[in-house]
């Protein structure tokens, strides 16, 4: 816990503005809810809805800046007539641009999280994945509400693409794409993801997967397959090898194979009809699947294609 400041806290501290994760070092914003009114918390309202906007953003030539949204009126830029208007860019710059000594939880370079930023700190074992709520629950009602947040990441598609975001406490899904058009909520992370940085002590290997075919191979696996074809392939090789988590198969997320769908060893919470969480990367918009999208949901019944970790 961190106040203002920037100070840490002890754990019992009952008011604080920031939580700084010790795995990975990034430092999250705590937003705060009050009364379900936009506004009235400052920029650190949860209920303020924001449209995506990036003026330096330029695909293939092509500007892909996203919505000024200048006449958006769900957010404290509007209710103060401030010179901001209601999008992510303008946010940041506010929140930035505090003068020394006053800078938010003691940094001046806050920013969107990614979306591997966001799995790292989710607990997955949830029925609706959500963060810690020992850090972010109370007042700063993060949790409890349906709130989609932006995320750093563009869906690949071209220009105008959309943007991938988060969504907490909601089955079946935690990431979506949505339009820069759309006006969704922001909170905010600062900081160098060591995790992600570190050399990791696994590798990910994608079985049935055939360059020259160009594609996966007919067989997939349910989750009883999968785990016994990894328990198989221990054995034969005398290595640690097993059915890939959500966060390794996050960790290479842009080197797992295009076009597939991949089952993971995460389990989802207790109860659930669907068991285990499930990574799509789709790439190609012919496909008829949801174009450039990596989207991570509760297991759908059937066979899907695995990766394994050896550690």
């Amino acid at each position: 816990k961190v106040d203002e400041w920037g100070n840490e806290l002890d754990d019992s501290a009952n008011d604080w503005s920031c939580v700084k994760d010790n795995v990975t070092g990034l430092m999250w914003e705590v937003k705060l809810d009050a009364n379900r009114t936009f506004g009235d918390d400052g920029l650190r309202d949860l209920d303020d809805r924001f449209a995506y906007y990036d003026s330096t953003n330029v695909i293939n030539g092509s500007n892909d800046f996203g919505d000024k949204n200048q006449s958006g009126t769900d957010c404290i830029f509007a209710i103060d007539n401030s010179d901001y208007n209601c999008n992510t860019e303008d946010f940041f710059k506010a929140l930035n641009s505090k003068p020394a000594g006053e800078h938010f939880c003691g940094r001046a370079d806050w920013r969107l999280p990614s979306v591997k930023e966001f799995i790292q700190l989710l607990d997955l074992t949830e029925a609706s994945p959500n963060f810690p709520d020992s850090y972010f629950d109370g007042t700063n009602n993060i949790n409890g509400a349906e709130e989609t947040y932006w995320t750093s990441n563009q869906v690949d598609e071209p220009a105008p693409s959309d943007q991938f975001a988060v969504t907490f406490n909601r089955d079946n899904g935690i990431t979506e794409y949505k339009s820069k058009t759309e006006e969704l909520h922001i909170v905010s992370v600062v900081g160098e993801d060591n995790e992600t940085n570190l050399t990791p002590d696994f590798i990910v290997e994608c079985t049935e997967w055939d360059v020259s075919d160009g594609g996966w191979r007919p067989y997939e696996y349910t989750i009883e397959e999968a785990n016994e074809f990894a328990i198989n392939k221990a054995n034969q090789t005398g290595e640690d090898w097993r059915l890939s988590t959500l966060k390794e198969l996050a960790h290479y997320v842009d080197d797992l194979p295009k076009d597939s769908v991949l089952l993971s060893a995460t389990e989802s919470g207790d109860g659930q009809v669907y068991d285990n969480w499930v990574l799509k990367v789709v790439e190609n918009p012919s496909t008829g699947e949801v174009k450039g999208q990596r989207r991570i949901f509760d297991l759908w019944y059937g066979t899907y294609n695995i990766c394994l970790s050896k550690y």
